[in-house]
């Protein structure tokens, strides 16, 4: 899956609603580990090999919701570990 980091403005809650269950879209979640004063930061998940962006972009202009950033998320040390972790228990299944 694909992961995007987005600077929102606007009520926590209509920026979630706005996006959630959109095409493509996974989950919407508020980044905990940014703290920014004019916006909330968010961590937005996609289906793998969909392109989010637009269908972002879209959902918040509808809602007057103004996109200050809109990045993709890099993977954390922790999700790294996990998914080696993964394959490796793949492997010795096998």
């Amino acid at each position: 899956n694909n992961c995007f980091s987005a600077k929102i403005c606007g009520d926590k809650n209509k920026v979630i609603s706005a996006l959630k269950g959109k095409n493509g879209i996974l989950s919407v979640e508020e980044d905990p580990t940014v703290r920014a004063t004019d916006a909330t930061v968010y961590r937005i998940e996609s289906e793998r090999g969909i392109d989010i962006r637009k269908t972002i972009f879209y959902a918040c202009a509808e809602n007057n919701l103004p996109i200050l950033e809109l990045t993709p998320a890099h993977a954390e040390l922790e999700e790294i570990f996990l998914k080696l972790i993964d394959k490796n228990n793949d492997k010795k299944a096998r």
